[in-house]
């Protein structure tokens, strides 16, 4: 069942503001992708949680503001940012943060993927995701579920290169959370100019035209080519570590992220 559970404020106390929390997977995330090798990627499923926004103070870091909900989506069926609540705060600039984990058991689940938060949640899974991908010539399905999460801090705004949010006296602003989900198909880490393939995951399929999380880790990054810049060694904690980096502030702004 789609629910949805709006932090509704009647009104802004003097001299506070109102952010509007919403979060989507971008126009990427609900249509085929296109990689740079000649496979069209197809997403049945992006299913993720949000948890724990936070605004903070930019000098001493307090924390100032704070919803502590977890909001369990499936990024393929958001066609718009979808909201997901309200944080009431003092007009004034404030930093921006937000865990990406697997979701709780009280978290709210959006999009009718109640079984898929389960599992996510009985496996300890950040992200999962499953869909198929060919290159005309064959067809490979996949399903992955990602166990690195991460606590995304300090992020800059996607809208206008700024840090964090400026709440206004009686305004409503609006926070998105944004997922790039292409990067589980790049091929290197620590940059957002990386290639998108799936060639060399098409190998991984053993002949049954399956992959899984088994086959992944079963694969070393440097006996593929993928630059890791020495962060993982196996194929699985590779897309893990690159999905940990994937959610921004309002389309691109960056955030500095701490693996859990």
């Amino acid at each position: 069942m789609r629910s949805l559970m709006l932090l509704t404020l009647a009104a802004c106390a003097p001299g506070e503001g109102t952010l509007e929390l919403l979060t989507w997977g971008e126009e990427s995330a609900t249509v085929d992708l296109q990689t740079d090798d000649g496979w069209t990627i197809t997403l049945d499923h992006w299913v993720t949680t949000v948890s724990n926004i936070e605004l903070g103070d930019e000098k001493t870091e307090e924390r100032l503001a704070r919803d502590a909900s977890a909001y369990v989506l499936d990024l393929t069926v958001q066609t718009a940012p979808l909201p997901i609540g309200e944080i009431s705060a003092a007009a004034k600039r404030h930093t921006f943060g937000f865990t990406i984990a697997p979701p709780t058991a009280d978290a709210e689940v959006f999009d009718g993927v109640e079984d898929i938060a389960e599992q996510m949640r009985t496996e300890g899974w950040a992200h999962y995701a499953s869909g198929s991908a060919t290159d005309g010539s064959q067809t490979i399905d996949f399903e992955f579920g990602l166990d690195l999460g991460g606590r995304s801090t300090n992020c800059d705004n996607g809208d206008d290169g700024t840090a964090g949010v400026a709440l206004e006296e009686g305004s409503v602003v609006p926070a998105v959370v944004t997922f790039h989900v292409d990067h589980m198909f790049w091929t290197a880490l620590g940059t957002e100019e990386a290639d998108l393939e799936f060639g060399t995951l098409a190998t991984l399929d053993g002949g049954d035209g399956f992959i899984d999380n088994d086959d992944l880790r079963a694969v070393s990054t440097i006996d593929i080519g993928y630059e890791s810049a020495g962060l993982v060694d196996n194929l699985y904690d590779f897309i893990s570590f690159s999905m940990a980096q994937s959610a921004h502030l309002n389309g691109d702004g960056l955030c500095t992220v701490r693996s859990l």
